[in-house]
């Protein structure tokens, strides 16, 4: 976990508090009407939830959990934000078919027609977060600053907060069982193919997973050069955010040359980061594009995102030791 962390997704209060009990432990986001073209993207490891009041009602629950409606009701003025829960995210998937929303019926509080509404919003497909949960030990309040308004889900926070004095709603090995509780969920039914599944799990750095990079190979590359290595990731934070924008905005209006030119630049900047999965995402993105395969480019593209929110994290992680 970084020690400090700017960025936040914006959520209903109420699904804030099912979060912060432990009721549930995804997030299942569409996007609003200010986002990019292609919609939401899950393109962060860790953030701030952020309680929102808008477009939130009883009605949008279950029945069984308007409680947490009553609970959220006490809003702060008008003028200010009020934070103190993290999420780190577990798992991500792409739910791909309708079915998968009867799955997971009682793994949420989102009301049935909320969700369905959310499913076919533009086009079919729901996006799942499974995150752990962490709750601060005094919450923040922000005055409102002007990048918050909007319908968009990621707003940066106007600067880092601590994540020093945080404590898992749930426990490490009860967040372990959820956590495989809903993948069994979403697995397939025996004698299924890829094609029937109603998630598409993106790969992320889990336990016993591919490593996001091998900073010490990177390190023995560079013959020991820390302040070089520093420099390179500078570069590459602050380039990589325009090209996967331009990348995007590309595959979305099917434009070839500009994908090209746009994941030939993501595949030299993550050149240093050679043998991660993110450079490999970044080849295969650019290959596709080169191709005008539009859907097979779309694929690689999300799979790029997840791959570099695992590679950021393990950034932070790694200057973080110093």
């Amino acid at each position: 976990m970084s020690p400090k962390a700017a960025m936040a997704l914006k959520e209903w209060a109420a699904v804030c508090e099912a979060l912060a009990v432990g009721r549930q432990i995804i997030l299942l986001r569409k996007g609003g009407i200010a986002e990019a073209p292609g919609g939401f993207r899950p393109e962060h490891a860790e953030f701030w939830l952020l309680p929102t009041y808008f477009h939130a009602t009883p009605e949008a629950l279950k029945p069984d959990d308007r409680r947490f409606f009553e609970l959220s009701s006490d809003p702060p003025p008008a003028d200010r934000v009020r934070i103190d829960l993290f999420a780190r995210v577990a798992e991500v998937f792409h739910l791909d078919h309708e079915e998968s929303l009867e799955r997971l019926a009682d793994e949420h509080v989102y009301g049935p027609r909320v969700l369905r509404d959310r499913f076919h919003y533009r086009r079919p497909g729901l996006w799942l977060m499974a995150v752990q949960v962490f709750r601060s030990a005094s919450a923040v309040e922000l005055p409102v600053w002007p990048e918050l308004a909007g319908c968009h889900s990621w707003a940066e926070l106007p600067a880092p907060l601590s994540t020093d004095c945080l404590s898992g709603v749930l426990e490490p090995t009860a967040f372990a069982q959820r956590l495989a509780h809903l993948r069994e969920t979403l697995a397939l039914p025996p004698g299924s193919s890829a094609a029937d599944s109603p998630a598409r799990p993106v790969e992320r750095s889990t336990t016993g997973a591919r490593l996001p990079v091998d900073m010490a190979a990177i390190l023995e590359r560079f013959d020991g050069d820390k302040e070089l290595v520093e420099r390179l990731i500078s570069i590459y934070r602050q380039d990589r955010f325009p090209w996967m924008s331009r990348a995007l905005g590309a595959l979305v209006q099917q434009e070839t040359q500009a994908l090209v030119f746009a994941a030939h630049r993501l595949h030299g900047l993550l050149s240093h980061f050679d043998g991660s999965p993110a450079a490999g995402a970044a080849e295969r993105l650019e290959h596709f594009a080169r191709q005008s395969d539009f859907p097979a480019a779309q694929t690689a593209f999300g799979q790029l995102e997840a791959d570099l929110a695992a590679l950021d994290a393990a950034l932070d992680a790694w200057q973080a030791r110093g």
